[in-house]
C-alpha cells in the first residue's frame, strides 16, 4: 500500500512538472504567438500584452485578429528594437 502512494505521488509530480510551453490545444495563431513572444516578454507592455492574450484565451477569436501585429511587436523586440510602448 505504501509503494502504491508513493508512485502516485512521484506520477503526480511528473504530470505536473511536464509543461514545456507549448499549447497544443489553443489556436494555431496563439501559438505562433505564444513562440514569438515568450522571450521576449518584459511583463508589460503590447508585447506582454499579446503573450498573456494567446496563453489566456488560447482561441482564434482572440489571436487571429492580433497576430501579426503581435508577431512584429515581439520580433522588434527580439532584434534588440522595443515595442510601441516600451517605457510605459
Amino acid at each position: 500500500m505504501k509503494a502504491r502512494f508513493s508512485w502516485l505521488a512521484v506520477l503526480s509530480l511528473l504530470a505536473l512538472g511536464c509543461d514545456d510551453g507549448s499549447h497544443h490545444d489553443g489556436a494555431e495563431s496563439c501559438q505562433r504567438i505564444i513562440d514569438a513572444c515568450h522571450d521576449v516578454d518584459p511583463g508589460t507592455g503590447e508585447a506582454h500584452e499579446c503573450h498573456q492574450t494567446a496563453h489566456d484565451e488560447g482561441t482564434a477569436e482572440a489571436c487571429d485578429p492580433i497576430e501579426a501585429m503581435c508577431i512584429a511587436v515581439c520580433q522588434a523586440l527580439a532584434d534588440g528594437g522595443v515595442g510601441h510602448d516600451a517605457g510605459h
